[in-house]
């Protein structure tokens, strides 16, 4: 059961919240102890909101997922992972990141998660079945990333961002 939870988590997709880390970096700040830890926390943060909502995407298509040649061996789809189970484990994943930016880090950080976290909720439910608002949702993910490294560190986003 813990090897089907950790694939729920989707792990492998949190290499693209290391773009919280761009800030730092292209600030030439990558290596102020503080930063790091301050992008490294934002990372955490990112990755356990992107894991609630894979948890989520996962739990609403999973009799779609069921039937799918490679989807059905996802968690949920192929049963290794109850409806409840992954509830709490989203729940769980949810409080990590918004406590973890509560206490470490700073309201801010926490408002540009919950944007990422609403906006993800939304491509879910609707927006991910819309042309080009599909893509948009997925490329404001990106920005949103960068905004919150931003927020984190106190480093300025450069104006072509």
């Amino acid at each position: 059961m813990f090897k089907s939870l950790f694939f729920l988590l989707r792990p492998q997709q949190w290499l693209k919240n290391l773009f919280v880390l761009a800030p730092a970096f292209f600030s030439g700040s990558i290596f102020m102890a503080d930063l790091v830890i301050d992008s490294m926390l934002t990372f955490i943060i990112f990755s356990a909101t992107a894991s609630t909502i894979y948890i989520f995407n996962d739990w609403m298509d999973r009799h779609l997922d069921s039937r799918h040649p490679e989807k059905r061996n996802r968690p949920i789809a192929s049963g290794k992972i109850s409806g409840h189970v992954a509830l709490i484990t989203g729940i769980f994943t949810l409080l990590i990141s918004m406590l973890t930016g509560l206490f470490f880090l700073n309201i801010d950080v926490v408002a540009v998660t919950v944007i990422y976290l609403v906006i993800n909720l939304a491509y879910t439910i609707l927006l991910k079945n819309i042309a080009i608002i599909d893509v948009s949702c997925i490329a404001a993910g990106f920005v949103l990333r960068l905004f919150a490294g931003s927020e984190a560190t106190g480093i300025e986003l450069s104006s072509w961002i």
